[in-house]
């Protein structure tokens, strides 16, 4: 199916457990359990890794045929309970590798969306926002514009650093 790209989602255990809300969408999504059996995430091995500490804070889930590679319903409810993932989706046809860190407690909305290299890709669209058109073909300004744009992004913590992480509410 043109349409389904492998996706990988990252999340903390302890939020799947603190909000069955998103334990039914990830039951949804990646079991098929009986509508009443509870879901035991504690003991979730990613199904391609033997090496998967079931220690681990982090619940790793991965879909083969995710819908573009992505995870729509989980993201929402994840983003709507200020909950941090991470997400990775392959490349495809006309679209580009992905990677997704949702983070609650920064300022843009949470969410920063790199290529499959974990770089940001910036397009002359971009760059030209960054700068007044008359200084466009000023090398130096842009340069110095950009430096400026990328000493403004936040710095993201890896997710499991978010374990114990006090939640806003909702």
């Amino acid at each position: 199916m043109a349409d389904r790209y492998c996706g990988t989602i990252e999340i903390l255990k302890s939020d799947i457990r603190r909000y069955p809300e998103l334990a039914e969408a990830v039951k949804e999504e990646f079991y098929t359990l009986p509508a009443d059996a509870p879901l035991d995430v504690d003991n979730h091995v990613p199904d391609d890794d033997d090496n998967w500490d079931k220690n681990h804070p982090i619940a790793c889930f991965k879909d083969e045929e995710a819908c573009y590679g992505y995870f729509e319903n989980i993201e929402n409810i994840c983003k709507s309970l200020h909950v941090p993932f991470d997400r990775w989706s392959a490349a495809a046809y006309a679209f580009k590798e992905e990677t997704v860190y949702f983070r609650p407690d920064i300022d843009n909305g949470g969410e920063i969306v790199c290529n499959g290299y974990g770089e940001r890709e910036f397009t002359e669209e971009f760059l030209r926002s960054l700068v007044d058109e008359e200084d466009w073909n000023d090398d130096i300004a842009v340069a110095a514009a950009f430096r400026d744009f990328l000493n403004s992004l936040p710095n993201i913590r890896l997710l499991e650093e978010y374990e114990g992480y006090m939640h806003k509410e909702k």
